[in-house]
């Protein structure tokens, strides 16, 4: 094969190819890999990436936690249903894998090869747990003393049985409770005359093995699959096997 010369068409093709990559500026990150005299290792792309899209995932969670549920509830009803429906077992399913992923990030980074980070780390990890869990026990002592939560005691003596028979129905996922200081917390309307309780443990079976919290979280959530409203409000408005579906996605997800 003929070499291209300057004078002919594939020469000049060549030559202004050769011209633009030269002159493109390089990406950020490789301009500072590239920097000459700098003693600091260069931090692989992964790890910047990671770091950069947590601060772009806190700026939006806060934006999102500031913003009223009915606001996001019609932005998704705006959504074809099928689309807005998968959206929202996506971002549970998301938020899931996100929060078990971030666990297995902070167990590693409590173990860095660096006695001073470690240290830091370290300090900022439990920082993050203790505040996580601060907020978490703040608000399960709000819905005790609203009345939202009761003791396992208090919800037999509403329901009539004795608390063996609530044990029995934890066990067959029919009731789920939540722990506060070391003590069962269930929610008061499992004995709420406005709800069929056999209706409340149905949806709660449907929930399957998720944690108490996770279910506790359920009942309180609007779901566009009902219409923006609330499993509660769905129960009472008599749309059991709507809840029930909606359970079962939310589990799977």
């Amino acid at each position: 094969m003929a070499a291209a010369t300057p004078g002919t068409k594939t020469g000049r093709r060549m030559h202004a190819t050769a011209s633009a990559g030269a002159a493109k500026p390089q990406p950020k990150r490789a301009r500072q890999a590239a920097a000459p005299g700098k003693a600091t290792p260069v931090e692989p792309v992964v790890i910047t990436e990671f770091f950069e899209t947590l601060d772009v995932l806190e700026q939006a969670a806060a934006k999102l936690q500031k913003m009223p549920m009915g606001t996001v509830v019609r932005h998704l009803k705006t959504q074809p249903a099928k689309l807005a429906l998968q959206r929202q077992r996506t971002a549970l399913r998301q938020a899931r894998r996100m929060a078990a992923a971030a666990n297995a990030v902070q167990a590693r980074l409590a173990q860095p090869a660096s006695a001073l980070v470690e240290e830091a780390s370290a300090q900022e990890a439990q920082a993050f747990v203790q505040a996580a869990e601060q907020e978490a026990d703040a608000s399960l002592r709000r819905m005790i003393d609203g009345g939202e939560l009761v003791s396992r005691e208090e919800l037999a003596r509403r329901l009539g049985c004795t608390t063996q028979a609530l044990s029995k129905a934890l066990g067959a996922k029919r009731m789920f409770c939540v722990e506060h200081q070391l003590k069962q917390y269930f929610p008061a309307w499992l004995a709420d005359p406005r709800f069929d309780r056999r209706q409340v443990e149905a949806v709660s079976k449907a929930l399957g093995e998720l944690p108490g919290g996770a279910k506790l979280a359920f009942f309180r959530t609007p779901f566009i699959s009902l219409e923006g409203k609330t499993p509660l409000e769905a129960l009472a408005g008599g749309r059991l096997e709507m809840v029930v579906r909606t359970a079962k996605g939310y589990a799977e997800a």
